[in-house]
């Protein structure tokens, strides 16, 4: 009968192992995730710094396109054709860029120090008086929730005045 009691000691105790080597298997898998969660946030952040790179580098691309862009966003209605259709397509680019952000930091998926980042890029461009001729005929290429993001983004921008940094010296 003693050794009944040491084989249910020795099994109490390959239990308790075993339990525990569960425990630190849940935990080793927990980080894991968290790891590779950020991992998966930092790839996002990267590829949604990379389309709103591109958008500024098809703009600095050639200086006629600069010029264009200078025009659109000061007046864009006075555009003519060709330009305000190349300056549209820009605007919706950038626009769409700065969509997927919202998206992206609303589901959790990209680093929120960035966004903020990109927020104020993306606030100095909705106060030139060209982007917001744009967008009243545009927004509607966009998703519910964001047009009312960019719509209170346009009404704090006015509060804040614009002055453009376009401006010849007097």
């Amino acid at each position: 009968m003693g050794g009944d009691h040491l084989w249910d000691a020795a099994s109490a105790i390959g239990e308790i192992i075993g339990a525990i080597a569960v425990v630190i298997s849940v935990i080793y898998l927990a980080v894991q995730v968290q790891k590779q969660t950020e991992e998966t946030k930092l790839s996002a952040t990267r590829d949604l710094a990379s389309l709103g790179d591109q958008v500024i580098d098809r703009i600095n691309s050639d200086l006629k396109l600069t010029a264009i862009y200078r025009n659109a966003v000061q007046n864009y209605d006075e555009l003519s054709d060709d330009e305000r259709l190349w300056a549209a397509l820009i605007f919706q680019r950038f626009t769409r860029v700065m969509e997927q952000q919202v998206l992206h930091l609303k589901k959790e998926n990209s680093d929120p120090i960035y966004f903020e980042s990109f927020r104020r890029v993306y606030f100095e461009g909705v106060r030139f008086p060209g982007y917001q001729q744009w967008w009243v005929n545009s927004a509607d290429l966009f998703s519910d929730e964001f047009q009312d993001y960019v719509n209170k983004l346009i009404v704090d921008a006015n509060a804040k005045g614009y002055e453009s940094t376009f401006k010849k010296p007097v």
